[in-house]
């Protein structure tokens, strides 16, 4: 079972081989394909609740312990590009782990280099990062409240590289309409990433904000616009995870 001090690529390893089983588990009860009735039902479903709220939003969530003792949370997301005429429903998934007075989460990722080759990475939101959420986004702390809150605000972001007071280099991502999650890459792999507070627009400085809002403004349009949403297409796609149409 991964945790904090997992060095990075025993637990990339490690994720890796879960998503193989996980991957197995969900196909089995979801359905193998996008042609099968189960996945037929399932979209079926989704497509009428489209129709009635008309915005993206996240479906069912089952959860998964895996051989190694890793606890997953698999969930549907619903959405439409610009460019379909019909709703898209991917599954996504992140390892829960929880102790005494702590919660976190590890975010499978995948990086695509300058070649095109795309290496396994992973978000680790930390149990400090969940703090702040939960004290900044009015969430309450350590219930399933703020786990189905968390889960809605889980995609490909855009971030946007700065240092911090000290100078040490950080990464900063839109997390929600109002709040930045702040980010460093590990030193042993600059693929896994620890994401380590949040901050609301109301606990920034002015030169903060007006620095970031242009990252803000890239992912603020309802409607899959940018290239974040993008990326949460393809990584559907990549993950042969996407459902019928």
């Amino acid at each position: 079972m991964i945790n904090l001090s997992t060095p990075s690529d025993i637990l990339l390893s490690e994720i890796e081989d879960d998503l193989k089983k996980l991957t197995w588990w969900l196909n089995k009860t979801k359905g193998p394909n996008i042609r099968s009735r189960k996945r037929k039902e399932l979209s079926n479903k989704y497509h009428k609740r489209w129709l009635e709220e008309k915005r993206t939003f996240i479906g069912d969530t089952v959860e998964y312990k895996s051989p190694n003792g890793n606890r997953w949370f698999a969930y549907d997301q619903i959405f439409k590009p610009q460019w379909s005429s019909d709703i898209i429903v991917g599954v996504d998934k992140f390892i829960y782990w929880e102790t005494f007075g702590s919660i976190g989460a590890f975010v499978p990722q995948w990086w695509t280099d300058t070649d095109g080759k795309q290496h396994p990475a992973c978000l680790i939101y930390t149990g400090h990062f969940f703090e702040r959420y939960s004290e900044r986004a009015k969430v309450p702390f350590r219930s399933r409240t703020m786990v189905m809150s968390f889960i809605s605000e889980l995609t490909f972001k855009p971030y946007q590289e700065d240092t911090d007071k000290d100078g040490n280099p950080i990464l900063v991502f839109k997390m929600n309409r109002t709040g930045f999650a702040y980010a460093v890459r590990r030193k042993d792999n600059p693929h896994v990433i620890e994401v380590r507070t949040y901050l609301d627009e109301t606990n920034m400085t002015p030169t903060k904000l007006k620095r970031y809002r242009k990252l803000a403004d890239r992912i603020e349009a309802d409607g899959f616009e940018d290239d974040s949403h993008l990326l949460a297409v393809c990584h559907a796609i990549n993950s042969n995870e996407s459902l019928g149409y």
